[in-house]
């Protein structure tokens, strides 16, 4: 069977030291598609304060859990507050 890819973009910073905020911008089905928003996105109040490096660009396998499949160690996390 052949794998299903999608592309998540989201766009992530720190707001101080202990505390990172993340917004999910959207599903695509591929890498370049998700790019193209970021030129649209970074030039929106909000987003154009933040350099493009806060864009994140993650590509995931659908029906794909085998990462988390053994569970999870406190290292695997980030601090979120």
């Amino acid at each position: 069977m052949e794998e299903l890819e999608v592309y998540t973009l989201e766009h992530t910073y720190s707001v101080n030291e202990i505390y990172k905020t993340s917004k999910l911008i959207g599903l695509f089905s591929s890498w370049e598609e998700a790019d193209k928003v970021i030129d649209q996105f970074i030039q929106l109040p909000g987003f154009r304060e933040y350099p493009r490096s806060c864009f994140i660009i993650t590509k995931h396998i659908v029906d794909d859990f085998d990462k988390w499949k053994d569970g999870f160690t406190d290292d695997q996390l980030e601090l979120l507050y």
